[in-house]
């Protein structure tokens, strides 16, 4: 994806001054070296932009804008690029300007009332707020801004007035309840507090914070019970949430209560909700804005940075991922955030300094999530043996601990151990794993497919692969087992039916075209066949199959029952 507000150009010609054209641009092999003019800069802004280069496109903008200082255009496009990276005083300083034009979205002014808000100046913060060309969803979040900076001067009354007066259609109606909530609870107006929060619970769609901040209330209420109710309520829904889960361990152990959250921490919160909506809807450069937003009244809030993490990484901005996720605090979120960290690190070209990493952290923590992104990336890097003993030591540690057994482990390690020609051991392991989870596609799929290769239990395997691909209908690879299970029973037509839709789901899956050549040869379609086991030869396969292929293409003779590999999954989580 390229940054889209960052390659706008109309009337940049015009507005720049230019002496230079797009076309001679496009002649030059290092965009850098144009830079001695406003437009020169302005198209390495563009070109680090394509590049999703968000820190030089961020500056690049602002050299720009240094070119020509007084320019409302190039003031806009600073302010966005450095909002997106995250610098957040060049953001503001070109924001400034910015606002001095139509501003046509209002998310500079949104910026800069934050900011403001932020630093204590209320005032400040309602002034850039009253004028404004927002659309419904920037006018909901500048009406927010607005009554937290009526409450920063102890306005209140009009604040929640103002509150009550907005419009809130569809899925923004319990973003506002829970903005009053808050509200509420910053004048100590408590039981309207609770009747808010109450009803913002019923509707939440951004639940995890909704639970956080009444959990928190209830405790600075002394109903312990209660705010304990609600984090294991919450737990049942959502397991695993660091943030609840540490919300429950202090309330069960006699804990002090949170404290009151600052005013601009409070209007984050009730900004990040929304935020959070678009950001689940889509991965688009607007979403960082948004979440930058709320970053920017409370720049310490662990779930914002994660969240941004996340939507970076999603978009392919590796560095300003790793950026939001070294900016998690120490604290509940922090382990999660290192391993989402160094997982971004081992997958944007740097595995060693990953598992390095990793190595570092499982030593110095212990974390079992430390050691199961270890074991992953063992197991990435061809390292089984020591995959297969990492993971045999989670799995020992979670059962020394008392703790459920978790099926993954057993599953990852009959994977590894089955890589490693130990059958009988991975065997046990993958039925281990059935029996905690009975229902669970991948280890289904895995055991299914081996058996049918093996030509053991074929209709137990099967139904296990049936099943598999009921509950998992788009994954291509499941949906290959199933096609080579028929082809297995000599059911070649709908081995034929079978692997054709995996070869849709999957185009790139050197295994599903290999099957798919062989199920063709056996229906009579030998010139597709060849097809596809050429095509299965340009795919990088493994050096068996590569020998079979040759072996097909220089014959045109598929063996009785030709073993295969297992078509690839998803990388483990």
């Amino acid at each position: 994806m390229t940054l889209r507000f960052l390659t706008v150009l109309t009337g940049a010609a015009c507005v720049l001054g230019a002496c230079a054209s797009t076309g001679d641009y496009a002649e030059s092999d290092n965009p850098a070296e144009e830079t001695q003019s406003a437009y020169g800069a302005f198209l390495a802004a563009r070109f680090a932009g394509t590049t999703q280069d968000l820190d030089i496109a961020s500056d690049y903008f602002a050299a720009a804008l240094g070119h020509e200082p007084g320019s409302v255009f190039l003031a806009d496009r600073t302010f966005l690029a450095a909002t997106i990276a995250g610098d957040m005083q060049r953001s503001a300083d070109a924001a400034r300007l910015a606002v001095t034009g139509a501003d046509e979205s209002g998310l500079a002014r949104l910026h800069l009332a934050a900011a403001d808000l932020r630093a204590g100046r209320g005032r400040e913060a309602a002034a850039w707020l009253e004028d404004g060309n927002y659309g419904p969803f920037n006018q909901l979040l500048a009406d927010m801004l607005r009554g937290w900076a009526l409450a920063s001067t102890g306005n209140f009354d009009e604040a929640i007035a103002s509150a009550d007066m907005m419009n809130a259609p569809g899925f923004s109606a319990p973003f506002v309840t829970m903005h009053k909530a808050l509200l509420f609870d910053r004048a100590g107006r408590n039981d309207e507090a609770e009747a808010a929060y109450q009803e913002a619970m019923a509707g939440a769609s951004y639940r995890r914070v909704t639970v956080e901040l009444y959990g928190a209330f209830l405790e600075r209420q002394g109903r312990q019970a209660e705010a304990e109710a609600l984090y294991v309520a919450s737990l049942a829904e959502a397991p695993g949430d660091p943030g609840i889960e540490a919300d429950l361990e202090r309330v069960r152990s006699g804990g002090r209560a949170p404290r009151s959250l600052s005013l601009s921490q409070m209007a984050s919160r009730a900004i990040l909700g929304p935020s959070a909506a678009v950001a689940a809807q889509a991965d688009m450069e607007i979403s960082i804005l948004y979440l930058r937003l709320a970053q920017r009244l409370d720049p310490d809030y662990a779930p914002t940075l994660i969240l941004m993490g996340g939507s970076l990484d999603r978009m392919g901005f590796s560095e300003a991922a790793l950026d939001a996720f070294d900016a998690v605090p120490r604290g509940p979120f922090w382990m999660s955030a290192r391993i989402e960290r160094l997982w971004l690190q081992a997958r944007s070209g740097d595995p060693d300094g990953a598992r390095a990493g990793v190595r570092r952290l499982a030593d110095e923590t212990g974390d079992l999530e430390a050691l199961t992104l270890l074991a992953d990336l063992s197991r990435a890097n061809g390292e089984l043996e020591q995959a297969a003993a990492l993971y045999e030591e989670i799995a020992a540690q979670y059962e020394a601990a008392g703790q459920a057994p978790d099926w993954r482990y057993y599953f990852f390690r009959a994977a590894v151990l089955d890589q490693l020609g130990r059958w009988d051991e991975a065997e046990a392991l993958f039925l281990r794993a059935l029996e905690i989870s009975p229902n669970e596609p991948d280890v289904l799929n895995h055991l299914g497919y081996v058996w049918v290769t093996q030509g053991r239990n074929i209709e137990e395997a099967f139904a296990m692969i049936r099943t598999a691909a009921a509950q998992e209908p788009d994954a291509g690879y499941i949906v290959d087992s199933l096609g080579w299970a028929h082809y297995v029973r000599g059911e070649y037509e709908e081995a034929v039916r079978h692997l054709e839709r995996a070869a849709e789901l999957d185009p790139a899956s050197p295994t599903i075209n290999f099957h798919l050549g062989d199920a063709y040869w056996q229906v009579g379609r030998g010139v597709e066949a060849r097809f596809q086991w050429q095509r299965a030869l340009e795919l990088d396969p493994d050096p068996d199959e590569i020998e079979a292929l040759n072996a097909r293409l220089e014959t045109g003779v598929v063996p009785a029952l030709p073993e295969t590999a297992l078509a690839e999954g998803p990388e483990a989580p």
